[in-house]
């Protein structure tokens, strides 16, 4: 076998295994939530979210992740990820509206934003 034979079976594999990986990718959806604060974010609202709304989150069937990033002193993006779009948007009628009517809408100096769509592209560990 020659050195290009080599490469060529080589290259071949490889295309075969990221080929197969494309097939695998699961498909998956996020909404993602700016929220901006008349004053400057506090990190303790977000831990009782978690703390308070954590297991109804986990159980809602189709629920990936919740992830709040702060990303400047007075606003955070929540992103949260599950298998499809009308998980999310059971998500927000069934837990968040109510949690988030009662304890975020007043902190916040206008309603959120609020962008859903298929996830794309990812890489994980």
């Amino acid at each position: 076998m020659t050195l290009v034979d080599n490469l060529t079976k080589r290259r071949r594999r490889r295309r075969r295994r990221t080929s197969s990986s494309r097939l695998s990718f699961r498909e998956m959806h996020a909404v993602i939530n700016t929220l901006r604060f008349k004053h400057s974010v506090d990190p303790a609202l977000f831990e009782r979210a978690e703390r308070e709304l954590a297991n109804q989150m986990r159980a809602l069937e189709g629920f990936q992740g919740f992830r709040v990033v702060q990303v400047a002193d007075d606003q955070v993006m929540m992103v949260i990820f599950a298998d499809t779009a009308e998980t999310l948007d059971r998500m927000a009628t069934e837990l968040g509206n109510a949690w988030m009517g009662a304890n975020v809408s007043p902190l916040l100096d206008g309603p959120p934003e609020r962008r859903i769509g298929p996830i794309i592209a990812t890489v994980s560990v």
